[in-house]
């Protein structure tokens, strides 16, 4: 007997020996010991007749394996009939593979992965999208030939090729060579990646490209030339400027000009207005460029835009900040575009704005929104603007509705004392406009206070903003939260993060159902709540929302949430975020935490926010996503505005709900 079972082990370590394949790279696979392979047998049964997961925890298992065995399993489960079938289990197994991904198997298994997708895929399961972007990211570390392999990836259109764009641009190889190698001919992905690559050594391709290349693209690498410091495409774009010169060509030499601060032709720009294919682009280059060149080029526009693109004009106007600006927004005061302008003479670093505002509040049909902006205009820097405080009683004291809003918001933005006043008025419209202003001037705990002991349910959601503060929400009663959060109100997310804030087993199936909730608001606000559960065992959660989320607002809200957890096991799920997700913020947070850096959800500032309803209306409500992550309920004034200060800088999103009758009506946001 002891002969034959010492033939049998040789018979086994031959074999084994036998269909090992030779390294692929520097670093081989583990050479496995029979104790390993004996290991990988339940395993294999788990990926045959096993459940989903039991799959996965099979495809993490064959991961800390690594033998060359183990990763064959994990390559043929993501085979087209292999055992990884669903887009879950194919995400298991591709963040198992990135750690091998020198292999050259595995190499050849991701890009399968990357390429294999259909957009049509990808709209029914949007976690597909999900699982290319993590096979291109994982590539990155691949050497080399993950590197060419990505550079043919560029070669395509579409999804793949942004996916391989956007992994290059996260991770930034040390050398360009094996990239360039790559390509038979240029793609915009190609010049857009070596342009956010930000590397000189990019520099000969891309005038090689601006050379050789279509119209298309040889304005896009003549852009992304200057966009790098390159400033030899200013003669180039003064050539451009002709009658003949294709519209991809003239829309390039436009943008170069001003960014090199260059005088444009303003026929040349009257030709990109008039064609419908290059207006839009136009426009945004000609509000979003740096320079004082742009003022003569936009001051025309104000007679001659659309209703639409009204806005954007008058904002750069107003940042603008000039002479001439100034003069054309001072013709704005009335009509369709003046609160446009009152807006952008709020933000405007141009000292005359402040008594322009001034003279506006003077003039019956001004008043009010000059009012409006001026308080937004003190609150922001600090400074005065001449007879604000009396025209601000002096509304609060109107019989009009629209002239009590504005006084009573404007108030309660210079003084906190007048502030929780103000939130003890019997007019809800004061109310409400005192509410909207309380967590930022520190009248959070009254605010707090009223939404308790209120009944009237339009001020409820409004004073629901001082679930912001800690100390505020803290005497908010848990089952008014609850309320908060089931009745589907503007006021629901933010009910939604206090709950998390609150967690306790009692309420840990109600936030799980939150975590799971179809709405993405929902499921972000009550991870960012999770942030501040004193259970440990709130980050295992998180981590589990985590791995399958699609959405890149939920994941930076509970990357976010897991940074800023005690527990040092956090770690893992940062690390993960750090290399493998697909959206650059998510990488940042946790490259921030990672390095000591705790991110906050929210905390106050300068910034302002100034949205009016088309026609106007007072039952219009918003919820308002500041930057950091939460979501606060506002509701408009009776004129319709919808208003905040005292924010954060940074992007903000709005959802916007009108009553039935109204929702055909379009929502303009400043």
């Amino acid at each position: 007997m002891k002969r034959r079972a010492t033939w049998l082990l040789c018979a086994v370590l031959t074999t084994a020996t036998a269909s090992a394949r030779p390294p692929a790279s520097s670093t081989p696979p583990k050479e496995a010991s029979l104790l390993d392979r004996v290991g990988l047998q339940p395993l294999e049964r788990a990926l045959r007749s096993g459940t989903s997961a039991e799959r996965e925890r099979a495809f993490a298992r064959l991961g800390e394996f690594g033998t060359t065995r183990a990763l064959e399993l994990l390559i043929r489960a993501l085979d087209a009939n292999g055992a990884a079938q669903s887009p879950r289990e194919r995400l298991v197994a591709v963040r198992v593979l990135a750690n091998h991904v020198r292999e050259a198997n595995v190499r050849e298994c991701l890009v399968r992965v990357m390429t294999g997708i259909s957009t049509s895929a990808e709209r029914a399961e949007p976690l597909q999208g999900l699982l290319r972007d993590t096979a291109a990211l994982a590539l990155v570390r691949g050497g080399p030939l993950a590197l060419e392999a990505l550079g043919r990836a560029l070669k395509q259109s579409g999804r793949v090729a942004q996916a391989a764009a956007a992994a290059l641009v996260a991770h930034p190889p040390d050398d360009l060579s094996a990239l360039v190698r790559a390509h038979l001919a240029p793609t915009p992905e190609l010049v857009e990646a070596l342009e956010q690559l930000g590397d000189e050594r990019a520099f000969e391709l891309l005038r090689d490209i601006v050379r050789r290349g279509t119209p298309e693209l040889r304005g896009q690498a003549a852009v992304a030339l200057t966009r790098l410091g390159n400033f030899e495409t200013v003669a180039l774009a003064k050539r451009w400027l002709t009658p003949n010169t294709p519209l991809e060509l003239l829309l390039a030499a436009l943008e170069i000009l001003l960014l090199a601060d260059e005088r444009v032709e303003p026929s040349a720009v009257a030709r990109l207005l008039q064609d419908e294919g290059s207006r839009a682009r136009a426009l945004a280059l000609l509000t979003s460029a740096p320079g004082a060149t742009r003022d003569a080029l936009l001051i025309p526009l104000l007679s001659q835009a659309e209703r639409r693109e009204l806005p954007s004009i008058i904002a750069a106007l107003g940042a603008s900040g000039g002479p001439q600006a100034m003069a054309a927004l001072a013709q704005l005061g009335h009509g369709e575009s003046a609160d446009a302008a009152a807006y952008a003479l709020s933000l405007s670093p141009a000292p005359y704005a402040d008594t322009l505002l001034a003279h506006w509040l003077t003039q019956p049909e001004s008043r009010r929104r000059a009012a409006r902006a001026a308080a937004l205009r003190v609150a922001r820097s600090g400074g005065a603007v001449a007879g604000l405080t009396p025209t601000l009683e002096t509304l609060l004291r109107s019989n009009d509705s629209r002239d009590r809003a504005v006084g009573a918001f404007g108030l309660a933005l210079q003084d906190r004392k007048r502030a929780a006043a103000l939130l003890a008025d019997k007019d809800p419209v004061i109310v409400q406009a005192a509410a909207r202003v309380a967590p930022f001037v520190g009248a959070a705990r009254v605010a707090a206070w009223h939404l308790v002991n209120t009944t009237q349910s339009d001020n409820r959601e409004q004073l629901a903003i001082a679930l912001l503060d800690p100390e505020a929400r803290a005497e908010v009663p848990t089952q008014m939260l609850l309320d908060l959060a089931t009745a589907n109100g503007a006021a629901a997310p933010i009910a939604w993060f206090a709950l998390g804030a609150r967690d306790a087993p009692s309420l840990r199936d109600r936030l799980l159902t939150g975590l799971g909730s179809p709405d993405p608001l929902v499921r972000a606000q009550t991870a960012l709540g999770l942030a501040e559960s004193r259970d440990p065992s709130a980050l295992g959660v998180l981590e589990n929302a985590y791995r399958f989320e699609f959405d890149g607002n939920v994941r930076r809200a509970i990357v976010q949430a897991i940074a800023r957890r005690p527990e040092r096991v956090r770690r893992r799920a940062l690390e993960l975020a750090r290399w493998l997700d697909p959206d650059p913020q998510v990488r940042e947070i946790a490259r921030l935490a990672a390095s000591g850096v705790t991110p906050t959800s929210w905390t106050g500032g300068h910034a302002a926010l100034w949205l009016a309803t088309q026609g106007g209306s007072k039952m219009a409500r918003a919820v308002v996503r500041l930057p950091g992550g939460l979501a606060v309920p506002v509701l408009a004034d009776p004129e319709g505005v919808i208003a905040l200060s005292r924010l954060p800088e940074g992007p903000v999103s709005i959802s916007l709900a009108l009553p039935a009758e109204e929702r055909n009506a379009a929502g303009e946001g400043h």
